[in-house]
């Protein structure tokens, strides 16, 4: 699968070059988010470029830009197509640049006034309504923030001028000022979060906490185009969230790159007036060859709609929005207006016995029938990071699929009821995790009586050299009775540990960490290097007592098994 393209929330990053021989970097977000949400809050201190692929954060080939003032993005408001601006006027030399890191405000900081600005309790947060339609507002924890969120891509920066307009004089900030006289040749990169996938939601006591479990992919924006369209929403009853937001997401889809299932470029959380933007899709330089996706509509109370065969132009539009503080992407398609049926829903979560990567993310699919066809993506959600079922199960539509086609010229779309060849209601539920191969597509899952359904997915196997790391732990304060270790790279979760019986010894103890992804090349960070993070607390107050510390670079398995590792909890 095309792992990397599917890790939604999108951060955006705007590049351009002023006059003949010089840059300018502009970097934005926009995001895609789940209904449940109400908010996330992400808030950002700076941005990091880097030419070489394979660096490390200690690396001296970064290059560091410090926002002026630090921005707090909700990822609800960014979304469709959204681009808000974080830092402008960055001057970055001709050449290739294979990685950028963000780096957030950890919540240990000080709240940033921009995250005051927005009612925030934390600089990275997030909020969601509960079945009891209570708003809770929980720190969005981000593992080893000082090491940042790695992001892979692949952005050129041009020697040579154009006609855009840009800031002349900042070297860099928040805010620019036109130069009407200067000239640009402006490169617009784009970073693809996606909350459903990103956010791992879970329990710790009696508390609920979220952490942030990146996938993130850029996108250069000067080669990338938009769809765009319209569900009337007359015939549907039951559609609102308890967050109020609409409970139906459009998905981009193309096919992964073994055939075996289609997978997420981009989704866009229908808005509450039955539209959606879904930009940046990449797309070809010409019309004559355009990229073709396949477009899913899908949600808890409305039949899957599919659309095959959109065809996505570049939007030349899209390199004007470089000085903007909020700008919106351009649709170079629209499938036009569409009328979805309602659907009854049930909800899907994990048996408790399953054996899945801690970072991995659940997909449901279902196939249309048909000679050479293949599942398609319909609802996605990440696992606990620490075992067993999901706090909240996946809604899902009980019913048919609608089907049709898209063709150039053709201002509607007829739409065909259709049986998933699983059957009603029924959904093939497979598994994928970052440097695993994904799962077996051999599991089904169908309503019951109960309206309610588990499910085992197949295991997951490392892509590369399976490795496990020997770690000693010590700790100093007895105070703390749980604990959990979490493997990560790059604010990507990677295995975690119940820490609860090395704290209950007064020496401490070792742990085992298996089935770790090391050695050959783990494009696009080669490496077999891991941060270690620590949580732990108190049963008898778990939100007071919590504590999180943080290992930066100790676990190393790019060639074999690990050992000699210590740490300590102090």
């Amino acid at each position: 699968m095309l792992y990397a393209l599917k890790k939604w929330i999108v951060l955006t990053v705007l590049v351009a070059a002023l006059s003949a021989c010089s840059s300018r970097t502009y970097v934005a977000a926009t995001a895609s988010t789940p209904p449940q949400y109400t908010h996330v809050y992400l808030t950002i201190g700076e941005v990091w470029f880097s030419s070489d692929a394979t660096a490390q954060v200690s690396d001296a080939s970064w290059l560091k830009f410090p926002l002026d003032k630090p921005v707090t993005v909700d990822w609800v408001t960014a979304s469709n197509g959204t681009l808000i601006k974080l830092i402008g006027a960055l001057r970055l030399a001709p050449g290739d640049y294979s990685q950028i890191r963000i780096i957030p405000v950890d919540n240990s900081a000080v709240l940033a006034d921009s995250a005051k600005a927005l009612s925030a309790t934390y600089n990275n947060e997030v909020d969601y309504v509960d079945a009891a339609t209570t708003t809770h507002k929980i720190p969005l924890e981000i593992l080893n923030p000082a090491g940042g969120i790695g992001v892979p891509g692949s952005l050129k920066v041009p020697v040579g001028g154009g006609s855009l307009p840009v800031a002349a004089n900042s070297t860099s900030g928040n805010s620019t000022s036109l130069a009407s006289n200067s000239t640009t040749t402006v490169l617009n990169f784009a970073v693809n979060f996606n909350a459903a996938t990103d956010i791992a939601l879970f329990t710790y006591g009696s508390q609920e906490g979220a952490v942030l479990n990146s996938h993130a992919q850029a996108f250069d924006l000067s080669k990338a185009g938009g769809i765009s369209g319209t569900l009337t929403l007359t015939n549907l009853v039951n559609i609102t969230n308890r967050s109020a937001r609409l409970n139906i997401t459009a998905t981009a889809e193309v096919l992964s790159a073994d055939g075996s299932r289609h997978t997420a470029i981009l989704h866009a959380p229908v808005n509450a007036d039955g539209t959606f933007l879904l930009y940046p899709l990449p797309a070809n330089a010409s019309s004559k060859d355009p990229t073709t996706y396949d477009v899913v509509i899908h949600g808890a109370g409305i039949e899957t709609i599919i659309v095959k065969g959109v065809e996505v132009t570049r939007s030349s539009a899209s390199s004007s929005s470089a000085s903007s503080v909020m700008s919106v992407g351009v649709a170079t398609v629209s499938v036009g207006t569409l009328i979805p049926q309602s659907a009854s829903s049930y909800a899907v979560n994990l048996s408790s016995s399953n054996s899945l990567p801690a970072g991995a993310v659940i997909s449901l699919y279902q196939t249309l029938p048909g000679s050479g066809e293949v599942p398609y993506l319909i609802e996605q959600s990440a696992v606990n990071p620490f075992g067993g079922a999901m706090p909240v199960g996946l809604p899902v539509s009980s019913d048919i699929v609608q089907t049709g086609s898209y063709a150039t010229g053709v201002q509607s779309i007829t739409l065909t009821n259709t049986t998933p060849a699983e059957g009603a209601g029924t959904y093939i539920i497979a598994a994928s995790a970052t440097y695993f191969n994904d799962g077996a597509l051999n599991v089904l899952v169908a309503p019951n009586s109960s309206s309610a359904a588990s499910a085992t997915p197949a295991s997951l196997s490392v892509s590369n050299n399976s490795n496990s790391a020997a770690i000693a732990i010590t700790h100093s304060n007895g105070a703390y009775n749980h604990g959990q270790l979490i493997v990560s790279r790059d604010a990507t979760i990677f295995a975690t540990a119940s820490l609860d019986s090395v704290l209950a010894s007064s020496t401490g103890g070792p742990v085992t960490i298996s089935n770790l992804p090391g050695g050959g090349a783990l494009s696009p960070f080669a490496s077999g290097i891991y941060d270690v993070s620590v949580r732990r607390w108190n049963s008898q107050d778990p939100a007071a007592t919590l504590q999180i510390q943080t290992y930066p670079a100790v676990i190393d398995v790019s060639s074999g098994n690990a050992t000699g590792i210590s740490i300590n909890i102090n």
